[in-house]
């Protein structure tokens, strides 16, 4: 669900084209259409009368026309519910809510689902209330229309973050969903019982540092067994230090290079993020920290144990706790900074993983990921400093039997390195190799991209 749809797409095509003024005719020689001409025009397929139509109704901005606007949701077609729900918005903002509220009860799916894009776009908290009701709906496209609205509602301008960041210019975060912290608040405290698995997909584009730790306490109140609580309550606290979005406390200043051997380019980028740029980037699904591509099971796992946990028990010294990743949104690993990435792996194959902790500290040591015919398609392992007590750790390594790149596959081994400077845990190295064999059997891994990190812990200067 990261990229917008037709639907969106569509939407801000109408809406350009509503911001013209139409070529070519002289409006004094025009006669006045009926309302009932015009609501025809609107949503004609001319594209000169729908436009002249819109441009009226925005010109008379007369709520008169709202009743005649409303059964126009209910159309099968998609441009009509486009053009109307563009209209309501951007010409009637105060009535927008009730006009969509109304949408949200009626007895048309393609009424509802359009009600749920308009709600995310009501600058209000109000707006929270039904989006959560449309994703009970009982239409799965109404669902998962709500479900869209309730990221939007979270996610920031990627454009406008990701030069701030890379410009070391201040990011316009002050600009908030006013619905954000009421989102927030609901996520924290809502009921599983009914469509949890769709939750799956969004979790993780949806809630803040904040509200996972209030997950990961309501799930640890569930657990029974006095000795499997405890250790997951120490999985928890270990691991919250560097994955499933955890908080910085000071300025991420680095800069990052990249090679794609096989097509011999490369690209070095300079990041100057503030602990709330970091935390806000991690909505659009990157971790500043990470640098690389690199989603695993384990953060999916933090961040939704109430979602993906099946059971949980202590053998041998080891947490084991096998997850559920039917409708997940995947696994990631590749070298890559942002939306700019160099052999980016993404396994979405994966239905059920197993995840290993040290009983005792708590420490990630590895997770397995098997398909539907329980064939493993993601490995991942961990290392440990010995100095110390081991909780961060300093490479992770990824098998990918089956990695996915583009539209091909290939055996991929991923390795990312890090490193703690200054009380930061941040990435120093990443490789991606593939794996290749011929008639005499296994050759030796071949590099194909590389990204190196170098950390500064001062401010740099505002060119």
């Amino acid at each position: 669900m990261k990229k917008l749809d037709c639907f969106i797409l569509l939407w801000l095509i109408s809406t350009l084209a509503c911001s013209f003024p139409v070529v070519g005719q002289d409006p004094a020689k025009t006669l006045p259409a009926t309302p009932d001409q015009v609501i025809s025009d609107l949503i004609s397929d001319n594209e000169t009368k729908s436009r002249n139509a819109a441009l009226q109704i925005r010109n008379s901005a007369d709520q008169n026309w709202l009743p005649r606007l409303g059964p126009l949701l209910e159309s099968p077609q998609g441009r009509s519910r486009q053009i109307v729900t563009m209209l309501v918005l951007g010409v009637y903002p105060d009535k927008a809510f009730d006009f969509f509220s109304e949408a949200a009860l009626s007895k048309s799916v393609f009424a509802r689902e359009a009600a749920m894009y308009g709600f995310a776009r009501v600058s209000a908290p109000t707006v929270v209330e039904p989006l959560f009701t449309g994703t009970v709906d009982p239409d799965d496209t109404v669902r998962n229309a709500a479900l869209r609205g309730l990221q939007l509602i979270c996610r920031p301008n990627g454009a406008q973050l990701f030069t701030a960041l890379q410009t070391s210019l201040e990011s316009p975060l002050t600009n908030r969903h006013p619905a954000e912290q009421k989102l927030q608040s609901q996520l924290s405290d809502l009921d599983f019982s009914r469509y949890s698995q769709q939750w799956k997909s969004v979790w993780q584009d949806l809630v803040s540092r904040e509200t996972i730790l209030s997950i990961q306490s309501r799930y640890l109140d569930s657990v029974k067994d006095p000795s499997v609580a405890a250790a997951l309550k120490k999985s928890f606290e270990s691991n919250n230090s560097w994955a499933a979005k955890p908080l910085h406390q000071k300025n991420l200043n680095y800069n990052f290079s990249m090679v794609n051997l096989v097509a011999g380019s490369s690209k070095e980028i300079s990041i100057s993020a503030t602990p709330e740029e970091i935390a806000r980037t991690r909505f659009l699904g990157y971790d500043l920290d990470r640098a690389v591509q690199l989603r695993l099971a384990l953060d999916l796992w933090l961040q939704a144990p109430h979602l993906y946990t099946k059971s949980a028990q202590i053998s041998d010294g080891k947490l084991l706790v096998e997850i559920d990743l039917d409708g997940s949104p995947g696994l990631l690993a590749g070298v890559g900074l942002l939306n700019i990435s160099y052999w980016q792996s993404r396994v979405s194959s994966g239905r059920s993983g197993s995840l290993a902790f040290d009983a005792k500290t708590g420490a990630w040591l590895s997770e397995d990921v098997k398909d539907s015919n329980a064939k493993v398609v993601w490995t991942a392992k961990s290392s440990f400093e010995k100095e110390n007590a081991g909780l961060q750790p300093i490479s992770i390594s990824i098998q990918m039997p089956e990695g996915q790149v583009g539209a091909k596959r290939y055996d991929l081994e991923f390795k990312a390195e890090f490193t703690n400077t200054s009380g930061i845990h941040h990435l120093t190295r990443a490789t991606m190799h593939e794996k290749k064999k011929d008639e005499t059997g296994d050759l030796p891994p071949e590099l194909r991209a590389l990204a190196e990190l170098t950390l500064s812990t001062d401010k740099p200067t505002t060119e």
